[in-house]
């Protein structure tokens, strides 16, 4: 496609430099500059109009905005799953045995594989960190305004989970830089959004009762993701 592009830039350049000596006079040097001149400004704008026809082709072909939930799998082909779930899975379980060391019972075995059915049914199992058409952030998909609660009506009245937060991750505020890119942090907050619920966890990690968990505390009722769909996810992402 680049070479055809090139060669047609080419063909308009000597176009271009046939008209500019004809435009120029008689005076060759005259006409040799300003065909060159021409030559160039129609290759340049020929060049710039087909790159621009190329990038409109390939926005047109990816959604200008997607739900997880709805699309991920139309998207499967494109995306290429961020995490190994054995690696995942091991560190969810140092991170949450850190909280569990100054909160007793932040570790849980099936707290581990909630959040690994969270990251695979929210983002893909990491592939996508931010969604064009939302403010939620990481691989859980936090909104800030979760983050923001969390750190005033939450970590505020646990100093000592609060002090191991920042020893562990670094981050001792809100901080949407960190809710993207930092995934300890983000593993953090997706086990205290957990933790806040007023219902104890699944007794096993059953993948039914997570998802309907999953739907009952993280997502709500105001949310579009379905048990069903978190299935599938845990399916795609965990299981595979």
């Amino acid at each position: 496609m680049y070479r055809k592009v090139s060669l047609y830039a080419v063909a308009i350049i000597f176009i271009g430099f046939a008209i500019g000596v004809y435009v120029g006079g008689a005076a060759f040097n005259n006409g040799y500059e300003t065909g060159l001149k021409c030559g160039m400004i129609l290759g340049y704008s020929k060049a710039r109009l087909d790159k621009q026809h190329e990038i409109q082709r390939l926005t047109l072909s990816v959604p200008p905005s997607f739900e997880p939930i709805l699309t991920i799998y139309e998207l499967e082909k494109e995306i290429k799953m961020a995490f190994n779930p054995h690696h995942f899975r091991d560190l969810i379980c140092r991170v949450l045995l850190h909280l569990d060391s100054v909160k007793p019972g932040m570790y849980d075995k099936v707290a581990v594989e909630l959040l690994m059915g969270t990251a695979a049914q929210e983002s893909a199992f990491g592939s996508l960190l931010h969604l064009s058409n939302g403010t939620a952030r990481g691989v859980f998909q936090i909104e800030p305004r979760t983050e923001r609660d969390i750190w005033r009506n939450y970590l505020k009245y646990e100093t000592h989970l609060r002090d191991c937060i920042e020893r562990l991750t670094g981050v001792d505020s809100p901080n949407e830089l960190m809710l993207e890119g930092n995934l300890i942090y983000q593993i953090v907050l997706a086990r205290l959004v957990y933790a806040r619920a007023p219902v104890p966890l699944p007794d096993r990690s059953k993948v039914t009762l997570l998802a309907k968990y999953w739907k009952q505390w993280y997502n709500t009722s105001l949310g579009k993701g379905t048990v069903r769909s978190f299935i599938e996810n845990w399916r795609r992402y965990v299981e595979s």
